[in-house]
């Protein structure tokens, strides 16, 4: 078995690290992090990771070198 990373320069590195942190801040506890309309979604935009641009999307992710990390078995 190997470790995935995934990096912040990919949205869903992004949202797994930003969440993080802001959940261990005061009353963190207490917020939604989610894709669609909430805390995430704002960064999103604000960072330049909400696009439909699938070429854009495909790009970063060959950019990490994780194109077709989900087709690799990682548990043995």
């Amino acid at each position: 078995m190997y470790l995935l990373q995934l990096p912040t320069n990919l949205l869903i590195g992004d949202f797994i690290a930003y969440s993080n942190t802001e959940m261990h801040k005061e009353d963190g506890d207490k917020k939604r992090f989610t894709f669609a309309g909430s805390l995430y979604f704002n960064r999103m935009k604000e960072i330049g990771f909400y696009t439909t641009d699938v070429d854009a999307i495909r790009n970063r992710v060959k950019e990490v070198g994780l194109e077709g990390v989900y087709n690799k078995k990682i548990i043995k």
